[in-house]
């Protein structure tokens, strides 16, 4: 189903509102395929900023996760506020180097606990 830009736009700015709603950085929560937790990555405050031209959000790092709290493989990611509530969930993972639309791209879906975790930027959603 595609969206009009105007309710695309709506839609991205409500999710970046969400995640700034704290006024605080939110954050990225990566899970393996048995719903353990792996790594969180910040983001920076704000957050991102939703393209006038295209309505995509593109969400930026503040910084890498500097020592992943489990060893598994990325499934997948939560989208969540300051305060840990998850604004939007269940984004798939994958392995690569160029940002892609509603995916969390991440240079290794390998991630080893102790170890240092980035993803891709921008994060691109829409």
């Amino acid at each position: 189903m595609a969206w009009s830009l105007a309710v695309e736009i709506a839609v991205q700015t409500a999710i970046l509102a969400a995640l700034d709603a704290n006024g605080a950085a939110s954050k990225v929560d990566i899970y393996d395929s048995g719903n353990v937790l792996l790594s969180t990555l910040p983001f920076t405050f704000p957050a991102g900023v939703v393209s006038g031209t295209t309505g995509q959000l593109s969400l930026d790092f503040g910084a890498r996760d500097e020592a992943a709290a489990a060893t598994g493989t990325a499934a997948y990611i939560q989208l969540k506020t300051a305060t840990g509530v998850v604004v939007e969930g269940n984004i798939p993972c994958e392995a690569g180097s160029i940002p892609v639309s509603g995916k969390f791209v991440m240079p290794s879906l390998s991630i080893v606990q102790g170890a240092p975790v980035e993803g891709t930027s921008p994060f691109l959603i829409g």
